[in-house]
């Protein structure tokens, strides 16, 4: 399948790398490198991951890959396409209520 980022995913990526590499350049590329390894995995194993329970009255059906233990890659599949759009990546510690509006696109 094909990856699709929506510009919301790629700025949220672009706020942790900036957001972290202010405390370490090398902690920076590493949490980029494992949210990519993990996108990756989704190409071929696109059911991976669980629905995401904060967005099941949400539109389409969103899944959510951990990675790190406090980032969530948010995405949909889209089957008939062959596409899985990454719509944000989330970082666990925020409220779960502000989910709804960042991926309900």
């Amino acid at each position: 399948m094909a990856i699709i980022w929506l510009p919301e995913a790629e700025s949220a990526l672009d706020r942790i790398f900036l957001f972290y590499f202010e405390k370490s350049e090398l902690v920076a590329k590493n949490i980029l490198k494992d949210i990519y390894k993990s996108v990756k995995q989704l190409e071929k194993f696109p059911y991976i991951a669980a629905k995401e329970a904060y967005l099941e009255n949400a539109y389409y059906e969103y899944r959510s890959l951990v990675v790190r233990k406090i980032f969530k890659i948010i995405y949909r599949v889209e089957e008939q396409k062959q596409q899985v759009i990454i719509t944000t990546i989330w970082d666990c510690r925020q409220h779960p209520d502000n989910m709804m509006s960042q991926t309900n696109k």
